[in-house]
């Protein structure tokens, strides 16, 4: 079985972010503290929407994972300080979404 979880920020007129922190500092923080459970993250940048216009989000986050409780484990062991780190690149509030793949 495999999950993914996805962090979205919302594209928004006041929105900043910082796509070199998030890349070099926060998604290899993410790895390091969630372990091996992890088997990849991504991050997309949103650059338009299905009919050309804005996108939606500026930026969407993922990290696929092998077990949901050994992750769900790793994030009350580390949550809070993931969370923390938010507004060294971002002051965007983020949707977050954990999925189970089924194909």
């Amino acid at each position: 079985m495999t999950y993914r979880l996805t962090v979205t920020y919302a594209n928004e007129p006041t929105g900043k972010f910082d796509f070199a922190y998030y890349r070099d500092k926060h998604m290899p923080m993410v790895r390091a503290r969630l372990g091996a459970n992890v088997s990849r993250t991504e991050i997309g940048k949103g650059t338009a929407s299905g009919d050309g216009g804005k996108a939606g989000f500026v930026c969407v986050g993922q990290v696929w994972f092998k077990s949901l409780p050994e992750f769900q484990a790793s994030l009350k062991q580390h949550g809070a300080e993931i969370m923390g780190d938010i507004p060294n690149y971002t002051n965007i509030k983020p949707a977050v979404q954990i999925d189970e793949l089924v194909e």
